[in-house]
């Protein structure tokens, strides 16, 4: 049985996980607990790895069994292969579009991974698309918003292809989420401190998608 109070506390921890980590070590977490509303509306919002949600909702389970005296409704955003900018939704405007349907009270967003693979010569543009959006979120929705850092990815060795180098863009494209976070006070979740990248505990099928055992330990 699900003892509900360890997992609402696990819960809050994720949802109010500390800045660490690279040369940005020394930022502070956001200042205030996330507080799950009685009506709350969760969207969910980027690309394959908010998607694949759809299929191992572990993630939905444990903040529903965590709070069973609230009414929590989820929708899923992803899209696979999606960026900032929603280029695998076509069009940007597509992806507004959904979360006003939704009409979400609380939306969690992760992006990065995909344009990480840009390196240092696509940050810049990151960084607008990330402002770009949240701009437009917040003409759109009065929602609550929570940024969730992309996770590194993991090396699993031949015949894959080693992590090295793209988690050194990574990184970069992670400092700048933490920076907006700050700038635009908004809680930030480091996924590399909820699923740290151990080489004997690969969570992932190659390197970047989770497993089934990847998303029920998120």
């Amino acid at each position: 049985r699900v003892n509900a109070m360890l997992v609402r506390t696990i819960c809050i921890c994720f949802l109010i996980a500390p800045v660490a980590s690279y040369s940005l070590a020394d930022l502070p977490p956001p200042q205030h607990p996330l507080e799950l509303r009685d009506g709350e509306r969760i969207a969910l919002l980027g690309g394959t790895f908010i998607e694949r949600m759809q299929v191992h909702g572990f993630l939905e389970t444990a903040l529903t069994a965590a709070h069973p005296d609230r009414d929590l409704v989820f929708r899923n955003l992803g899209w696979s292969g999606d960026n900032v900018w929603g280029h695998s939704r076509a069009v940007f405007e597509r992806l507004l579009r959904d979360l006003k349907l939704a009409n979400p009270t609380l939306i969690l967003i992760h992006y990065g991974e995909n344009e990480a693979h840009a390196g240092g010569k696509g940050l810049q543009q990151f960084r607008a698309g990330m402002d770009r959006l949240l701009d437009e979120l917040e003409k759109a929705t009065d929602a609550r918003i929570v940024l969730l850092g992309p996770r590194l990815h993991e090396d699993l060795g031949p015949p894959l292809p080693s992590q090295y180098a793209y988690n050194e863009h990574l990184e970069t494209y992670l400092a700048a989420i933490v920076g907006i976070a700050r700038e635009r006070d908004l809680p930030f979740v480091n996924l590399n401190d909820v699923l740290p990248v151990e080489e004997d505990k690969p969570l992932t099928s190659n390197g970047i998608h989770l497993t089934a055992a990847g998303y029920r330990q998120l």
